[in-house]
Formats: C-alpha cells, sequence, structure tokens
C-alpha cells in the first residue's frame, strides 16, 4: 500500500480516501482503488475540499488537516489515512472509534490516540512506533512520504524511543545487570516513599510535581534555582497567588514570608539565595531563609530578569519610575536599587515587538531575551549591552544558558531545545537537542524554567486554557470537552437559540487565531474563519451570523477588520468594518444592521450596511472596553477606568445620557446588583475579554478552563554535560 501511495505522491496524485474499502489483493499483493477524490498535488488547495465546511473522504480514515477542513493538504495526509489502516488491521479498530462521523471527527481533532501496543502487546515495537510516528497530529510530525513508512515497518530496528548505549561486551552479564537495576529500583522506590527523601545530587531523575494543598493551583510561573536543586512556585488560592519553595529530595512545600500578591516570572540570584519578583508594580527581592521583601525599583508591567554575578541586573518593563506609557523594553539596575539604565525600546523594524525575559550572556556583555510582534509569534533575539545593537537568533522564545554556553529555549512548536551558543559571532551554531515537547504557549512565552546544570522544570496541565466547562447554578461542573495536542480555546459565546457555541482555537505553536462553531446536538465543531488571526465571535441575534475580528499577519498596514460569515459555515468570510491596529469585542445592535467594538481605548459603532467611518460612541480619560448590548438593545454595558478602578457601566443607548454604574452603591435609573454569590473560582483569565458564556436560559454557563497541575521536573545528573 505505501509502495502504490509513494507512486501516486511522486506523480503527483493525492488520493484522499485511503480506507479499508479502496483496498484490493491480487494474487497476495495489495491494490490501492478507487481515486474518485483524489486530486492533483499542486491543486489540493482547490476551492472543492472545503466548499461550505465540507471535509471530503471517509471520517474514520481522515488526516486532522482534512477534518478540519483545510486547504493544503500534503501527501503526508495520505500517510496519516494509512496509519489509520494499519492501525484497525493490528488493534481491530480504527484509531478514533465513534457513534457518528461528527463524534469522529472531533476526536480527531481534540483526542489522543491510545497506543497500539496497548491494545495489543503482541504488536512488535518498531510497527508500534512506527504506526505512531504515521498518525501523528502535526503533519511535520510524521513521516515525509509513503516509501519511509514503508520501509519503517519492514525494518526490525527501526525506533522513536530513546535508548541508551550498551558498552561492549555487556551481552553475557546482561542478566546480572537486570537483576542489579531491578533492586536499585526497588531501593529508590523506597527512598522516594520515605517522608523524608535521601540527596538526589548526582542523580538523574524526572518526575512530576503536584500543589501542596487541593485549594492550590500553579499559575504560571515555577523557577529552579541555579543548581536546579530548588523550586520555587507561584501558587494560587481563593485569597491569591503566594510563592512557595521545596527542594528536589524533600516533598515539603514552604511559604515565602512576604510574596503574598506577588506576580511575575521569579528569577534567582547567582548564589541561589534570594529571588527577584514582581509586587505592586514594583521589582522585589527577598532572601528565602526568611525577611521580608526589598525594593529594588518600579517596574510596572514586569515580565522577567536575571540577575549577573557582580550583582547587575536586566529586567522587562514597560515603564521605570517618571518614564510613563514606554513600550516594554529591558533595563539594567544595580541589586542594590538605584536609577534604571533603558538597554532596550521598542523594536518597530520589524513589526510592534516587546522585549521580554532577558538573561545574561557566559560573558555578562550581551543579553539573549525573547522579542513579541503584535501576533504574539516570538524570536529570540540578543542584544550587546555596550552598543545596543540587537541580533535575531532563531523562531522561539524564553532562552535560558546553561553552564556550558549552551543556550535552551522552545521552538514555535513548544519542543525545549537545546543548542550550541556562539557569543562572539552572536549564532547559533550546530544541531538541535530536543529536551522536552508539548511546553506550554502564552502570551509569547514558555511556561518552563532551566537551571545551569541542565535541569528543567515545565508547567502542565492548566497553564494553558484547553476545555470548555459547563457550570449549573449551583456551581457544579461538567466538561464539555477539551481540545487536545495543546491547543487552547478562549472567549465561548452562545448562540440566541443556546444550542451551539462559538469559540477561538488556538494551535501548539501557532498564536493564530480561528473561530470554530460547537453544536450540542452533534457534540462535534466545526471550523468557521479561515482570514487572519481571528479573535472575539459574536452572534447576530438571530442566530444567522457570526461577528469576529481579524488581522492579517501578512497585511503590511497591520489593520484589524471585522468580517462576517454564516454560523452554519456556508458562503464567503465578508469583511464588514475596518478599522486602525486593533478592533476587538465586537456585538450586534438588535434590530438593525450595526455593531459596536471597541478600538483604540474607545467604543464605536458602525454600520454594515454603509460604507461609512465608524463613529465613536463612549471616550473617557481612562480606557474603556468590553461593550456589549442588552437583548432588546435598550441599553449597552462596558468597563472603564475612568475612575482610575475598573468598573462596570451601563447605559441607555442609542442616546447614552442614563448611565448607572454597576459596582456604586447609588443607581438612578433602577438598576442594582441585587445578588452576587461565587459560583466558580477556576475560569481561565487567558484573555482579555470574558473567557466565559452564560446560556440564554440563565440556567448555566460555559467558562474556558485548564487541566492538570502540575510541574514536571527534571533533576540532571552528572552526565548532563554531554
Amino acid at each position: 500500500m505505501a509502495e502504490a501511495l509513494d507512486y501516486a505522491h511522486r506523480n503527483g496524485v493525492l488520493h484522499r480516501d485511503v480506507k479499508p474499502g479502496n483496498i484490493l489483493l491480487n494474487d497476495g499483493r495489495a491494490v490501492v482503488a478507487d481515486f474518485g477524490i483524489a486530486l492533483p498535488l499542486h491543486e489540493s488547495t482547490d476551492a472543492r475540499t472545503t466548499e461550505a465546511g465540507l471535509s471530503l473522504g471517509t471520517p474514520h480514515y481522515m488526516s486532522p488537516e482534512q477534518a478540519d477542513g483545510r486547504r493544503d493538504l500534503t501527501q503526508r495526509s495520505d500517510v496519516y489515512s494509512l496509519g489509520c489502516v494499519r492501525y484497525e488491521m493490528l488493534a481491530g479498530q480504527p484509531p478514533h472509534p465513534g457513534r457518528s462521523p461528527g463524534e469522529v471527527m472531533r476526536a480527531i481533532l481534540t483526542e489522543e490516540i491510545q497506543p497500539v501496543d496497548e491494545l495489543r502487546r503482541s504488536v512488535p515495537v518498531h510497527v508500534a512506533d512506527a504506526t505512531r510516528k504515521a498518525l501523528e497530529r502535526l503533519p511535520a510530525d510524521r513521516f515525509e512520504c509513503a516509501r519511509a513508512y514503508g520501509e519503517a515497518l519492514a525494518n526490525p530496528h527501526f525506533s522513536t524511543r530513546p535508548v541508551a548505549a550498551e558498552p561492549a561486551g555487556a551481552g553475557a552479564s546482561r542478566w546480572w545487570a537486570l537483576g542489579v537495576a531491578a533492586l536499585a529500583l526497588a531501593v529508590a522506590a523506597w527512598a522516594w516513599l520515605r517522608p523524608s527523601a535521601p540527596s538526589m545530587r548526582g542523580t538523574a531523575v524526572e518526575f512530576y510535581v503536584d500543589p501542596p494543598a487541593p485549594e492550590l493551583t500553579f499559575r504560571y510561573h515555577a523557577t529552579l534555582s541555579p543548581d536546579g536543586r530548588r523550586l520555587v512556585a507561584e501558587l494560587v488560592s481563593d485569597e491569591g497567588p503566594v510563592f512557595y519553595q521545596r527542594t528536589a529530595d524533600s516533598r515539603d512545600w514552604r511559604p515565602i514570608p512576604g510574596t503574598e500578591g506577588a506576580d511575575g516570572p521569579i528569577f534567582f540570584s547567582p548564589d541561589g539565595e534570594w529571588i527577584a519578583f514582581s509586587q505592586r508594580n514594583e521589582l522585589r527581592k527577598t532572601r528565602l531563609d526568611g525577611g521580608m521583601p526589598i525594593t529594588i525599583t518600579d517596574a510596572p508591567s514586569y515580565w522577567g530578569g536575571n540577575w549577573r554575578a557582580d550583582g547587575l541586573i536586566v529586567f522587562a518593563a514597560s515603564q521605570v519610575i517618571t518614564e510613563a506609557g514606554i513600550p516594554t523594553g529591558l533595563f539594567l539596575v544595580s541589586e542594590d536599587g538605584g536609577e534604571p539604565t533603558r538597554l532596550t525600546t521598542t523594536d518597530r523594524s520589524h513589526g510592534n515587538f516587546s522585549h521580554t525575559e532577558p538573561f545574561f550572556g557566559a560573558s555578562g556583555k550581551i543579553v539573549l531575551f525573547t522579542a513579541v510582534n503584535d501576533l504574539l509569534q516570538s524570536t529570540v533575539a540578543a542584544v550587546d549591552i555596550e552598543t545596543g545593537v540587537i541580533t535575531r537568533l532563531a523562531p522561539g522564545c524564553d532562552p535560558h544558558l546553561d553552564d556550558r554556553g549552551r543556550v535552551a529555549y522552545v521552538t514555535p512548536e513548544g519542543q525545549l531545545v537545546r543548542q550550541e551558543f556562539d557569543e562572539e559571532r552572536l549564532e547559533l551554531v550546530g544541531p538541535r537537542t530536543q529536551l522536552a515537547d508539548g511546553v506550554n504557549l502564552i502570551g509569547g512565552g514558555a511556561l518552563f524554567s532551566y537551571a545551569r546544570d541542565g535541569s528543567f522544570a515545565i508547567v502542565t496541565g492548566s497553564a494553558r486554557s484547553n476545555r470548555l466547562v459547563e457550570v449549573d447554578r449551583e456551581g457544579n461542573p461538567r466538561t464539555l470537552f477539551t481540545a487536545g495536542g495543546g491547543s487552547a480555546v478562549q472567549v465561548p459565546r452562545f448562540s440566541p437559540s443556546g444550542d451551539r457555541l462559538a469559540y477561538i482555537q488556538n494551535e501548539r505553536g501557532s498564536y493564530r487565531g480561528d473561530v470554530w462553531v460547537y453544536s450540542y446536538d452533534e457534540q462535534t465543531a466545526q471550523r468557521l474563519s479561515f482570514v487572519g488571526s481571528s479573535s472575539d465571535p459574536a452572534w447576530s441575534p438571530t442566530g444567522r451570523w457570526i461577528a469576529y475580528s481579524s488581522i492579517d499577519e501578512e497585511d503590511p498596514d497591520g489593520k484589524a477588520r471585522l468580517f462576517r460569515r454564516q454560523a452554519n459555515g456556508t458562503g464567503p468570510e465578508e469583511m464588514v468594518v475596518e478599522a486602525g491596529a486593533d478592533l476587538w469585542q465586537a456585538d450586534f445592535v438588535p434590530g438593525g444592521p450595526e455593531v459596536v467594538f471597541f478600538s483604540d481605548d474607545k467604543i464605536f459603532r458602525a454600520s454594515l450596511d454603509e460604507a461609512v467611518e465608524p463613529q465613536p460612541l463612549i471616550e473617557t480619560s481612562g480606557y474603556v472596553t468590553a461593550p456589549e448590548l442588552s437583548p432588546d438593545g435598550g441599553w449597552l454595558a462596558y468597563t472603564s477606568s475612568e475612575t482610575g478602578q475598573e468598573r462596570v457601566y451601563v447605559r441607555s443607548y442609542p442616546d447614552l445620557r442614563a448611565t448607572a454604574c454597576c459596582r456604586c452603591s447609588t443607581s438612578a435609573f433602577s438598576l442594582a446588583v441585587i445578588v452576587s454569590r461565587a459560583l466558580s473560582s477556576d475560569s481561565s483569565p487567558d484573555h482579555f475579554a470574558r473567557n466565559y458564556a452564560v446560556h440564554p436560559s440563565g440556567e448555566r454557563f460555559v467558562m474556558v478552563g485548564g487541566s492538570g497541575d502540575r510541574v514536571l521536573w527534571r533533576v540532571a545528573g552528572p552526565e548532563a554535560g554531554r
């Protein structure tokens, strides 16, 4: 079968419907038949592939990109389908069994495949590994061609699993060694489960760390000390965040006094005795063995720092002392405090970049950092402290340096990799070594820490908002679905009838958002948007249309636009409003072809029928955001900071004369908060818009949440230098 597909691919034909029913047997040879929906490879972007939201093929054997309705199919799509056939031959069932086509396609896009050798233990390792590789969700992770897949199936030495080298002459004593290893594992397990575990120095160990109590959850930041033996994590309860610490050879967590309400990435002093962090818009430091935090300098919108051996600190912040409104840059300051010195400013030569997560190079003369543009695409870069010249090194984020001068960073695909760094030429050189996969990416950064000895810690699960959770009026949660493969979901919005949900989904390694629509009846989701990077879906009052803002990353003007498309996926995407640099949180005006939206710290209104400029609606001394109209269109609610504190306001629409503040005790228009009660504390705040939606019945709501609050901690051993 692989040979037949390889022949077709080499002759420019993509099959698109590989399945058992299209495999015939003739004199002991397999014949791939029925090229009825095949296309020339160079025409696989033909509109027939996804017209009216249709994905051609047979659901059980579709590749994820085929089920997703993508137009840019390659030969790796047929490789995936062939992997599905092989999986069913071995396991007696397809990789994603389901009761309906919709359920199967949803599973392909969101659920992991159970390894075939877990279902059938008699499957040879090389066959299981080859099949697993053919069924990778990302096309780039599969075999590059059908021939390579066929060769792997025929090669008993093929494996995707790491194998330790066996020294020469070890075969004769292998069984004795296995016995010793088993005894060592038993002793290690006994030691690890003791109330006080022994020292782990000199041992390479990988394990998961859970929060110390059920009411505590990991937030974003978990940082290792320079020697990799101490972990400081930001843990959150209903009372707010607090930093906790623990060591690798003890399971006891201890809160760090004075860190209540602290925030931001943590970084250690070179000797590992101090940590620095953000608290109340200040950069502060505190000793881990006791004492109250000491202010170093002002640091609003702080995002990471690093501490040089001579006491110099580099940190990222939006503004420092009197420099209000300056875009995010890097600053230098002494550990003893004083006036900071600006190192970088926003770099607009390649887009609007922010600079975050700095790290000193081995010589201390350069600083590695992450440059993040408006689309949250990240680049590892370096700046010369003396000249201020910036050099871009590679796509990725959060560079860290180890004792051998190698740089560890996270690729856009979520892989933690390590590479040699030539500081003289400012180049990453040589091959990349992959240390881990599936690292959570959020806001242009990665949720991991890397120590100078090669140890690392990765925040898993809830750091990535990957679930839609339904909650009733009593606060009882029920997961609707979980987006697999490291995807994130945001801003769910109910249809007027309440039977569908629109939301934004971002795939792992990509910050390009797409609008999806989830059907309660079919329990499946369909992708709706394909233009640019989309956000903030909004339903029309009739439920026919969904509007969403979009920025095209290839547009040199960088303008934001409002699109709409029919909610059933038919018809084209229509551009209805064009704004400036941003356009967010649109809402339809009931009874008329008009929308309100947020842009440039103002709320605008715009007609969908007339080609006229949007008109400013609300502008205050602070910023305003999150406009939303009442069901009858008579009231407009929004958030404003005009009093210096964020409050929810309600004004009559469209005249705006009647006003009420929903956080104040006075109200002249019979608008008041009658009672408030917490229903959940688990909603994920990844997005500046609300990450929940109330059902039209008022009996339940849906929110975005995460899962699996844990930290993966790998303590490096003496061989880490290799």
